[in-house]
């Protein structure tokens, strides 16, 4: 089986609570809804991380920017941040489309 058939195929009970939770990462709040979200969880080296790869796109403002595999687009999210053109973010997955516009 693909990881993506298993992907699909993982389904969620929730047994006590609303069943997301929100939590902020690099000053961004964000909507985690589903145990199929990949959500880094080690806040002090995820946004060291970003930093560092945000810093290696030496952005200066006027950049198109195509996140290709956005996830919850807690990347995109940052980089649009340091640039004042356009932020473009594809999604490949229905299951995740929706996180994605919510965030």
């Amino acid at each position: 089986m693909s990881s993506l058939n298993i992907l699909k195929s993982i389904k969620k009970l929730n047994i006590f609570g609303k069943g997301y939770f929100y939590d902020t990462l690099c000053g961004l709040t964000f909507k985690i809804i589903s145990p199929k979200s990949f959500y880094q969880i080690n806040h002090e080296q995820c946004e060291k991380l970003y930093d560092k790869a945000l810093s290696l796109l030496e952005l200066k403002g006027d950049e198109v920017i195509v996140d290709t595999y956005c996830g919850i687009r807690t990347i995109s999210l940052l980089a649009a941040q340091k640039t004042k053109v356009y932020l473009y973010s594809f999604v490949f997955l229905e299951i995740i489309s929706e996180r994605t516009t919510r965030n």
